[in-house]
Parts: structure tokens; sequence; C-alpha cells
């Protein structure tokens, strides 16, 4: 946690008065808690309010800001108080990663370029496995040059070529089952015959007899009234399946992408 210090009153940091008597003309003592630019105090104001989660750290990666909506999504109480914390002196299931996100803060920091990552934990109140996309960009301070690393989050979102053909906009990755229509082993085999994987793959990949994939993927297609492949695949884009992935597929993660 950062130490709390005193300063005189100039300086570039948002600071708090101690004095009793606001007439005093003599040099005041502030106490600073923590250390945060001037620049940060000015954007809380809109960051606040954003509903994409949002933080900053300095360049140690101690946090100096997370607004609401990334407190949220790292499953913390509204009141948690993130500034001056790493990532690992955070109760969280990705804090064993605090290293591997040091090592992409220093790296935004050095080469003083965004650097998108992608990460999958589990996130938000239902503790649900979620892929977002961090973009990590340089924070800079008017007179100290860059002074951390600010990071915001989206949620991942996919296009197929078919989607952008159509106009169609992006949807969200989805990592839990979407509804009961199908079985749970339905959507797995959903998940391989949208990407026209051949059900002797399939088989290989779900280590299940062959035949029991024809049977399962002819009792899917009439369950979805289907009579071809096009008729399934608009069908499941109808319901939003072409956008999930069974947990089982993936993997908590980070990437750096490029």
């Amino acid at each position: 946690m950062y130490k709390q210090r005193l300063i005189w009153a100039k300086g570039d940091y948002m600071v708090k008065s101690n004095s009793k008597n606001a007439t005093e003309k003599k040099p005041k003592l502030f106490v600073a808690e923590p250390q945060i630019p001037l620049n940060l105090a000015t954007g809380r104001s809109l960051w606040d309010h954003l509903v994409e989660p949002l933080a900053i750290k300095d360049r140690e990666s101690r946090y100096l800001y997370a607004n609401p909506a990334h407190i949220e999504l790292y499953n913390l109480p509204a009141e948690f108080k993130i500034e001056g914390m790493f990532d690992n002196e955070i109760p969280l299931p990705m804090a064993e990663f605090s290293a591997k996100f040091q090592t992409h803060d220093r790296l935004v920091e050095q080469t003083m370029q965004p650097i998108p990552v992608l990460e999958t934990h589990l996130y938000g109140r239902e503790k649900k496995l979620q892929a977002y996309i961090f973009d990590k960009r340089p924070f800079t301070d008017s007179t100290e040059g860059c002074i951390g690393t600010i990071f915001s989050g989206k949620k991942l979102e996919i296009c197929s070529i078919n989607d952008h053909v159509k106009m169609k906009m992006p949807s969200s990755l989805m990592l839990t089952q979407p509804d009961q229509f199908f079985t749970h082993e339905e959507f797995e085999i959903i998940f391989f015959l949208l990407q026209l994987i051949p059900t002797t793959e399939i088989a290989k990949r779900l280590n299940l007899p062959y035949h029991n994939i024809e049977n399962n993927a002819r009792r899917i297609y009439r369950k979805a009234a289907a009579s071809s492949f096009d008729d399934f695949k608009s069908f499941c884009e109808e319901k939003g399946y072409d956008c999930y992935i069974p947990a089982k597929f993936l993997h908590i993660n980070h990437t750096i992408e490029r």
C-alpha cells in the first residue's frame, strides 16, 4: 500500500488539507492519499461513469485508480479501496498472474506503444469465464512523462465474414450455455458442426464413438428443424448459438495480441 507522506502545497498532486485555519498565511502541510496526478483527478469525473472497465497503474504496477465498472468486473465490493495495491494483493482468481501483468505494463512503458491483451478469466458478480480485450497504453503526465499504464477492457466480440457481408453488428462471445434447448453434450457437438468439422474428427476430439456423434448430429438437426447445413447455421445464428464456445474448450489465460 502507499504510505501517506507530508508534502508542501505546491506540486502535481491532488491533496487534502489538514489545516483547521483556512486563512492561515504560512505555508500549509498537506497529506497525499495516495499520490494522484492532476490529469487523473480531472479524468475521474468521466471515467467513473464509463460502462466499460478502466484502470490505471503506476510504474511499479500499483493501482492508482479503477472505475466502478472495473471494480464490478473484478467482483469486488463497491467500496473496495484498490489504490496502492498490486494485483497479487487483491483477492482475485487471476492474482496468480500478477507477474505476467507487470511484464505487460513494463513493455508498454518501455516501448510507449499500446498493447492489446486478451484475458480469459472468471469475471463479474456471477464469476463466469469470460474473454476481454484490454487495451494497455502509456499513462503520461505533462511534467513527468510516462508515469504508468492505463487500460480499458471490452468483452471480446466476434464477426464472421458472413456477418460482414450482411452488415451485421459483431456479437459478444458467450462462454456460458445460452439456454437449455440443447443438452450440454449437444452444444459441444454444435460448436464443431458450425465449423464444418467432419463427424469423424469430432469423435476424436470429444473422445466418443463415431456412431454416437452421427446419432447426436441427426438429433440436433431434427430439433432445429433443419434439412441442410445452411438451415442449421441460420437457426444457430438466430438463437446466438454461433457465438457460444463451451468452457471446456477454453483455459484461463492471457495473451498479448500482435
